[in-house]
């Protein structure tokens, strides 16, 4: 049976807890840089969802999304700082010169930011960026459709990536388009993810009705259920606070499996 059905509030959030105190006493902590991704790529929004959504039975007040502005160079610097040890530089380096042959860690990751920051500025070949296409799908990981929503973006995303044989770093790079609904996942997570049931590969949707049915027996609303995360009260800086809600769904959900 997966975790998810068995577990009580309190167990999910003091594994969250053991996930960020084992990422602070890494090298390069990546909690910390959270809350500048949310001030810097991110706004808080009203939901696209109809009245009877089951986010707004849990009195959901609106959603993450990435800003419709975004340059790319500002969404490299934090998911440099999120996903690959702070080195903006040396990935911004790399891309920079087309015909670098990238190896070791940044085998899969390179070729992945290169082909989406030659598309980034015009995705559609009709002058709209990424980021602003990505920017309409105003949902939640709870909402009723969300994955269904912004498969047609995901999977154009995933057939440029595909020379990302293992998926991590477009994980990655899905989730930070959709902070509230698409959750990443590492090669440690993914194995938790498939050893309980799921399918990583997903990115969350196959382990939705799991976390609606945990919501619901614990009884929690939105805001408790992204306050299982312990980050933006421990660890975060605590001024100025975040116009929106304290975290994403998909940090909540991610940091369950990232130990």
């Amino acid at each position: 049976m997966p975790i998810i059905h068995s577990l009580r509030a309190q167990a999910w959030k003091a594994i969250v807890f053991d996930s960020n105190t084992n990422a602070m006493k890494k090298t390069h902590k990546y909690p910390l840089f959270e809350k500048a991704f949310f001030e810097s790529c991110l706004d808080y929004v009203d939901t696209n969802c109809n009245a009877d959504c089951f986010c707004k039975t849990i009195h959901n007040q609106g959603a993450w999304v990435i800003k419709a502005d975004l340059k790319f160079d500002t969404f490299l610097e934090h998911y440099a700082n999120l996903w690959a040890r702070g080195q903006f530089n040396t990935l911004s380096n790399m891309l920079n010169h087309q015909y670098f042959i990238a190896e070791g860690r940044y085998k899969n990751l390179v070729p992945v930011l290169r082909v989406i920051k030659l598309k980034w500025n015009n995705w559609d070949g009709q002058g709209n960026s990424l980021a602003k296409l990505a920017n309409q799908y105003k949902y939640t990981h709870l909402c009723d459709g969300s994955f269904e929503k912004i498969q047609g973006l995901v999977e154009q995303i995933k057939e440029l990536c595909s020379v990302d044989t293992t998926g991590v770093y477009t994980s990655k790079l899905i989730s930070q388009l959709f902070p509230d609904i698409a959750v990443p996942f590492d090669t440690a997570s993914s194995q938790h993810m498939t050893q309980d049931g799921y399918n990583s590969l997903s990115y969350g949707k196959s382990m939705k009705t799991d976390i609606k049915k945990f919501i619901q027996s614990n009884n929690l609303s939105m805001r408790e259920f992204r306050a299982l995360d312990n980050a933006p009260s421990q660890i975060w800086e605590s001024q100025p606070k975040l116009n929106g809600e304290f975290t994403s769904c998909s940090r909540v959900i991610d940091k369950l499996f990232y130990k």
